[in-house]
């Protein structure tokens, strides 16, 4: 019998609640048994695919999302902290985990996640400091972030990323799993329930809503 389908985590370093999903997706699968597959995207180029402003670019937007993020991570016990700057470059970051070797992908992913967002401060936006990182969970910091940068790293970084926008992603964190869609931190009890054989939408006509005409447009600036 095949092994159940793994989770596929789609995510950016940029996202604090990809990061507060992150620490909880685990347990969700485990509880299931199934294995979590992370997948780097580029959340600017799902922006642009989607003619979406970042949250960060809304001022009003971006402090609500401190405070949400903040009330999230104590009631889930996870350390949280501010990067250096925000919005900053992920670039390095993602492509080296796609170069990384699997077996230490998660182990680079927590170390990266804890630079940013887990207060130790040192933020993930240059070379040297992803190398660091690197360094700290037993791999050639060097050497990744030189992988990072080949042709075939940059490549794949914007396959998952087109390949997400096909898939009808539009933000991270989204987890993908045996046809469905769960985006957001807050959908994580959904997927849990999808898991356990108690999906809401079981036996929902979701063509429905594709089908509903719109009686009004909101004209574009």
């Amino acid at each position: 019998m095949p092994a159940p389908a793994p989770l596929r985590f789609l995510f950016d370093f940029v996202s604090p609640y990809a990061y507060l999903a992150w620490h909880r997706v685990h347990a969700i699968a485990a509880a299931h048994g199934r294995q979590v597959e992370p997948v780097p995207v580029l959340f600017a180029g799902l922006l642009a695919a989607h003619g979406h402003k970042g949250p960060a670019e809304i001022a009003a937007k971006r402090r609500y999302i401190y405070v949400d993020c903040v009330r999230i991570a104590r009631a889930h016990g996870v350390p949280f902290g501010l990067p250096p700057a925000h919005p900053f470059n992920p670039l390095v970051a993602l492509r080296a985990v796609g170069v990384a070797p699997p077996g230490s992908r998660r182990a680079l992913i927590d170390a990266l996640y804890a630079a940013v967002w887990g207060g130790d401060g040192g933020g993930i936006d240059a070379e040297d400091k992803v190398a660091r990182v690197a360094d700290g969970c037993g791999l050639d910091g060097v050497a990744l972030v030189a992988a990072a940068a080949s042709p075939a790293a940059k490549a794949r970084l914007k396959d998952a990323t087109d390949a997400a926008i096909a898939a009808g992603v539009f933000g991270v964190p989204t987890v993908l799993v045996d046809g469905a869609m769960f985006w957001g931190n807050d959908a994580l009890p959904h997927l849990d329930a999808l898991l356990g054989g108690d999906d809401a939408l079981a036996g929902v006509d979701v063509a429905r809503w594709d089908a509903l005409p719109a009686a009004a447009v909101r004209k574009q600036p």
